[in-house]
């Protein structure tokens, strides 16, 4: 009657569920029909395989809830056995009905028999507002589905326990007394008690009662790929590494840490991408009322001559002149961290598209970027309850709101205005025309590696960074290495498109460097790192560390599930050695220890 299915990624939860339907439905009582149907929820590269499993396993009715704005959404779903919908769908109705203050959403003001929520990890902070939506769903079973119900910490589960109305602990001041305020062994012990009683879990390992394996699957060929700086490379990260941490030094001893977020967070996130590539320092600057609207010029020419510097030096610098060349780039990056500059590329928490120039994307002092529109929308609402519920008001409530990802109080006038030139892109495809990075290069030769194993085999490649996947990509075009590519800013359509001819195509090459060479799908972390099946695929590349490993387990699971044909998987995770990335590496083992912690008895 509803729980959580944490099967591990690729076991089939999809078919479970769709079989639970099925048997439900022949089982039901003609005449009951005081429900609707069931409402799943998934992120929207999924909504392709969910609509293909009931075709193709099911005699389901079914349909599509979701508007990209070129056509109506249906209205009726009086005799439809699964409505598919997205998160982002989802928080749109909810974010309009609380506008309105009134229940007329299509799906919001239904009351469903079931409501299933796949990658439900996707609602951990309960704080968010497509959390608030996906609680507020009716339903009389609820289901939360992901393979990964614990990302960061103990706290991932309590918005599932909410939205499970699992009593007593989705009563947040009893969670709070009871796990939030204990020491951590006492937390894990009771949040162990909670969730057994309504968890299932079975992983690849788990045996039948005949001790043999539930699911035999190909062996993984696991390989981590260090990296290593060129000469140049490194004398670049070690300059921006000690030029950040002196800035960030300078925040600790003024005082100013705790309101510096900002830029600390853009130092990091500029250490992490120089790690893939120089040319993803070049950023956009934020504009602030009298900003110009374009990256800085001079920035962007400093930057091109560095890399000629770096190319025509490679082989012949001296000490003397390395030291006035780090010194002169450091200087460079260290003018545009303080410019407070911040790469776009992101998805909107609220309305989870990818936000571009159209949207006019903002940026948070608690470092969460928003399209313009989706965020003042949402602190004008949340403005409005304060107001209504209060009889004095302060002056200081009229320009500030709660951020819906922390809930951090934010003051609209401080929300930073960004603008992206549109030569910036153009500027950045010069700057590294001809110019290689030592992960680059390492991509190409594991590719190689594998596909004279493999010969014509199909390759996924993963990565956080867009402008990465746009250098990538362009090598592939100048190689001529058979791809496509998935990532946030692809419509349902689009996405459905790539998947099926990713599918499809045959086997081959087009490369003139290697005759064995296959295709490659590169895909964004965000936009194709859950649920999506594609076991056409034979070898996974995660080419940057994510913070948590469960993303990136999700991403090797894409081929590593049920259906895989292939004897023998390939899996390779790329990362620079004595540099962040190492850090990272060593997070994600704090991180899996707690999920372990919680699930290895289930």
């Amino acid at each position: 009657r509803g729980g959580i299915l944490a099967d591990s990624m690729g076991l089939g939860k999809t078919v479970q569920l769709l079989s639970m339907m099925q048997a439900d439905k022949e089982d039901e009582d003609e005449n009951e029909t005081s429900y609707y149907g069931t409402l799943v929820v998934a992120p929207l590269s999924l909504l392709h395989q969910w609509e293909q499993e009931i075709e193709t396993k099911t005699h389901l009715t079914h349909r599509i809830h979701y508007n990209d704005g070129k056509k109506k959404l249906c209205v009726r779903y009086d005799n439809i056995d699964v409505v598919l919908t997205t998160f982002g769908t989802l928080q749109a109705e909810f974010r309009t009905q609380q506008k309105q203050n009134e229940t007329t959403g299509k799906l919001l003001s239904k009351m469903w028999k079931r409501v299933i929520l796949d990658e439900c990890h996707i609602i951990k902070n309960h704080q968010t507002l497509v959390a608030k939506a996906c609680c507020s769903v009716r339903a009389e079973r609820r289901w939360c589905v992901s393979g990964t119900i614990i990302q960061n910490s103990l706290h991932d589960l309590y918005s599932l326990i909410r939205f499970l109305r699992h009593e007593p602990f989705c009563e947040k001041a009893f969670w709070n007394n009871t796990i939030t305020k204990v020491d951590f062994s006492v937390a894990l012990d009771r949040v162990k008690k909670i969730i057994c009683p309504i968890m299932i879990r079975r992983t690849k390992e788990t045996l039948d009662r005949n001790g043999k394996p539930i699911l035999i699957l190909p062996e993984i060929d696991y390989k981590s790929v260090t990296v290593e700086f060129s000469p140049e490379e490194r004398q670049f990260y070690e300059a921006l590494y000690r030029k950040s941490f002196d800035i960030f030094k300078g925040f600790i001893q003024a005082g100013k840490a705790s309101s510096s977020w900002l830029k600390i967070f853009s130092l990091l996130h500029r250490l992490r991408q120089s790690c893939s590539h120089v040319a993803l320092t070049v950023k956009t600057n934020q504009d602030q009322e009298n900003d110009k609207d374009s990256i800085d010029s001079s920035f962007l020419e400093d930057l091109h001559q560095t890399f000629k510097s770096m190319q025509s030096r490679s082989n012949t610098v001296n000490d003397d002149s390395n030291n006035e060349y780090v010194s002169s780039v450091a200087q460079m990056l260290n003018n545009a961290i303080q410019n407070e500059s911040s790469e776009l590329n992101e998805e909107c928490p609220i309305c989870l598209d990818v936000i571009d120039v159209a949207t006019e994307p903002v940026l948070t002092p608690c470092l969460h970027m928003f399209c313009k529109g989706c965020l003042l929308d949402y602190t004008k609402n949340e403005r409005q309850k304060k107001l209504s519920n209060t009889k004095t008001v302060n002056p200081i409530c009229l320009n500030s709101g709660n951020c819906p990802v922390c809930s951090k109080e934010i003051d609209d006038r401080k929300i930073l205005r960004m603008k992206y030139s549109s030569n910036a892109r153009k500027t950045l495809q010069t700057a590294i025309k001809g110019s290689s990075s030592s992960k680059l290069a390492a991509i190409h030769k594991e590719l190689q590696i594998i596909w004279e194993k493999e010969p014509g085999s199909k390759v996924l490649i993963f990565s956080q960074f867009l402008g990465f996947l746009d250098i990538i990509q362009k090598s592939f075009k100048t190689n001529n290495i058979r791809y496509s590519r998935l990532d946030g800013s692809l419509s349902l359509k689009d996405r459905m498109k790539v998947l099926r001819d990713f599918g499809c195509e045959s086997p081959g090459s087009t490369s003139s460097l290697n005759s064995n060479a296959g295709s490659v799908l590169l895909i964004s972390m965000k936009a194709g790192g859950v649920g999506l099946n594609l076991v056409a695929a034979r070898s996974v590349f995660i080419v940057d560390p994510w913070w948590n490993s469960a993303v990136e387990d999700q991403c090797v699971d894409r081929i590593h599930r049920i259906g895989q044909t292939a004897e023998k998987i390939y899996v390779r995770k790329f990362f620079v050695s004595n540099s962040i990335e190492e850090r990272i590496l060593e997070l994600q083992k704090r991180k899996k220890n707690i999920a372990s912690a919680i699930l290895c008895d289930k």
